[in-house]
């Protein structure tokens, strides 16, 4: 890795003392981090930044293309295009932020041999890169809705804020447990894209859980990613009231997956830094 590569990260000639100097320092690492991740991941050309917009657009038209096809129509009234973005969106920040969270650890080992750098330092980065690129998503999405007159804008968009909120908090703490997992056992992030295929096609994207039957609907309960989409949909379609979803079990989810994350982190920070 070249030393072009890494933005100027201002390391200070003593160790911050006080509170405020020590998440100044941090944050400045986060930023630079972020930084770091952006140009690493898209490139410095307008097309690796499209890709990024290019690659959901073209899954959320190839799915619409099929409903059109078999003349299927979306349980709620909505058209196809706005009930897929509802579900295809949000899954897809799960699954991104979880996937690459896998990896942070293992692919900045030598970032982490500075004594400025932690290891939830490059978790983190990864995961705000992850949220900024859905939200950019998810605004150029409503906005071409709106030029070709589909009003995609949530009914609710304090609530939606709040699903998508919960939603990445739930995401970056399984990445945690994710990406700790993955120093311990090599084979590990090989595991986790199947497991995200399972979360994708069972969570509800292409269907409302309430219209599956009783033992298949036991079965998708467990997810919490099922609940956060039906959510999602309540917050996005004025009309839609959903009845498949526990906020106290979404939030219980979250924070044994934060508490987890930052438990497996702690217990194993000296044979991962050995490792490195």
């Amino acid at each position: 890795m070249s030393d072009s590569t890494i933005p100027n990260v201002v390391i200070p000639a003593k160790p911050p003392s006080t509170l405020s100097e020590i998440l100044a320092t941090q944050g400045r690492v986060i930023i630079a981090l972020f930084l770091r991740e952006t140009r690493t991941r898209f490139g410095s050309s307008i097309l690796g930044y499209s890709w990024a917009i290019l690659d959901p657009g073209f899954m959320i038209a190839t799915w619409a293309g099929l409903f059109h096809l078999m003349g299927h129509h979306p349980p709620i009234a909505a058209s196809p295009v706005e009930f897929l973005v509802s579900g295809v969106l949000p899954i897809l920040l799960y699954r991104d932020v979880t996937n690459q969270l896998t990896h942070a650890i293992t692919a900045n080992r030598a970032l982490l041999q500075f004594p400025i750098v932690h290891n939830y330092d490059v978790i983190l980065a990864r995961a705000i890169l992850e949220l900024a690129s859905f939200f950019a998503l998810y605004f150029l999405a409503s906005a071409i809705f709106f030029v070709i007159d589909l009003q995609f804008w949530p009914a609710h968009p304090l609530e939606v804020l709040a699903v998508i909120g919960t939603l990445w908090l739930y995401a970056f703490g399984m990445g945690s447990i994710n990406a700790v997992m993955a120093c311990i056992f090599h084979s590990w992030g090989k595991l986790v894209p199947w497991y995200n295929r399972v979360v994708y096609m069972i969570s509800g994207v292409f269907f409302l859980p309430e219209t599956m039957p009783k033992f298949a609907q036991d079965v998708i309960w467990v997810f919490p990613t099922a609940h956060l989409l039906s959510w999602m949909r309540e917050a996005t379609f004025s009309q839609f009231e959903t009845r498949f979803l526990s906020p106290d079990y979404v939030y219980a989810c979250t924070l044994v997956a934060l508490f987890t994350g930052l438990a497996l982190e702690r217990a194993f920070r000296r044979k991962i830094s050995i490792e490195q």
